[in-house]
């Protein structure tokens, strides 16, 4: 095994090497090429995008609670529910039950985000703008809702960490200030 990992260390190096040696303009010309069959594979009919499953939820939801948890209170827990929409959009509502009421797998629920969208002053339109944008959290029942698109590259352990550095802002935005 050790003797693997050298042998790709010194591959990497090798190639790297290589690299070096090409003149710039024809490695822009190759990150052109590439650039273009990318797109290429991104706008064909039958590209769809990995959808998100219910395990790879869990796992962001775990990385949210290590980061979220940090600044929150002891005694509490981060119990998380999630909503596939028709719209191929998944809602995380996010709620801080005492620990003895805290369950730490997902679960899945009803929402009716058209009635929270209404709550939180939000048309459709402004939705899908708010969203196009990457995700739109909702203040609803005690609870934040996290809404973002289908694709599993918005559910990773990075994108959870970020959720959270973001719920934090906004939740310390919120507090009401002293005389």
């Amino acid at each position: 095994m050790l003797q693997e990992m050298q042998n790709k260390e010194q591959l990497l190096e090798d190639i790297e090497q290589i690299v070096h040696k090409i003149p710039d303009v024809y490695l822009n010309h190759f990150y052109r090429l590439i650039e273009a069959f990318y797109e290429s594979i991104l706008l064909h009919p039958l590209y769809e995008p990995a959808e998100v499953s219910v395990s790879q939820l869990q796992s962001y939801i775990l990385q949210f609670r290590k980061t979220f948890s940090l600044l929150m209170k002891q005694g509490l827990g981060i119990q998380a529910a999630y909503h596939f929409t028709a719209k191929k959009e998944v809602c995380i509502r996010l709620t801080f039950p005492e620990l003895a009421n805290y369950r730490e797998e997902i679960e899945a629920i009803d929402l009716d985000l058209e009635a929270i969208l209404q709550e939180n002053d939000y048309t459709e339109v402004s939705f899908q703008e708010e969203l196009g944008k990457g995700k739109v959290v909702l203040f609803w029942q005690d609870s934040f809702v996290i809404v973002k698109g289908i694709q599993a590259k918005l559910w990773t352990s990075e994108q959870a960490k970020e959720d959270a550095r973001e719920l934090l802002g906004f939740s310390i935005q919120q507090l009401p200030l002293r005389a």
